[in-house]
């Protein structure tokens, strides 16, 4: 990234290396994952998938697989085909688990009292959304700015947990400017 130098301020934007874990807010869905080295998603009771699959019944949830991909950092997504562009004998990826939401809990997050296409199309997009999100925290794509007097060194002000590079679209450029 880098240091802007105006008039008077310094505005310099970095990578947050303390930044929040994105599945501390609030989320419509619920990451389980298994993994032998690494604690991912959302914490949960279920040993294994076959044990999730037994806990809840498949029609009762919205569901979508989750692929990491484990090579110089990680990777998740929703999607095995942009691991499999780049490693098709799956050497360095697989599912690691699922990211889902109770059709009890869309219909009360939306407000109906059927889920129709549209609405399943909408909630898979948040959850897939959801995922892309903390794909960007674990790969490290997640920025601070501080904004520092130019003349005295002193710090004016700074924040992080932007996630994203660009400034336009993470939020950065609406919150510095209120």
């Amino acid at each position: 990234m880098g240091a802007i130098t105006l008039d008077r301020v310094i505005f310099d934007i970095i990578p947050d290396t303390q930044a929040d874990s994105p599945r501390h807010g609030e989320t419509l869905g619920i990451m389980v994952c298994w993994h032998r080295r690494y604690v991912l998603g959302d914490p949960h009771a279920y040993p294994t998938p076959q044990v999730f699959a037994a806990a809840i019944p498949q029609d009762e949830i919205i569901a979508l697989p989750m692929y990491l991909f484990d090579h110089s950092g990680l990777s998740l997504s929703t999607s095995s085909e942009r691991f499999r562009a780049c490693d098709s004998a799956a050497w360095d990826w697989g599912q690691v688990g699922y990211i889902y939401v109770r059709r009890a809990d869309v219909r009360r997050a939306y407000g109906v009292t059927r889920i129709s296409r549209r609405v399943r199309t909408r909630v898979l997009d948040v959850l897939r959304g959801e995922v892309d999100v903390y794909d960007q925290y674990l790969r490290g794509d997640v920025y601070a700015y501080s904004l520092t007097d130019r003349q005295t060194g002193a710090l004016l002000d700074s924040c992080g947990n932007f996630f994203g590079e660009n400034p336009q679209t993470n939020g950065m450029g609406e919150h510095y400017v209120q």
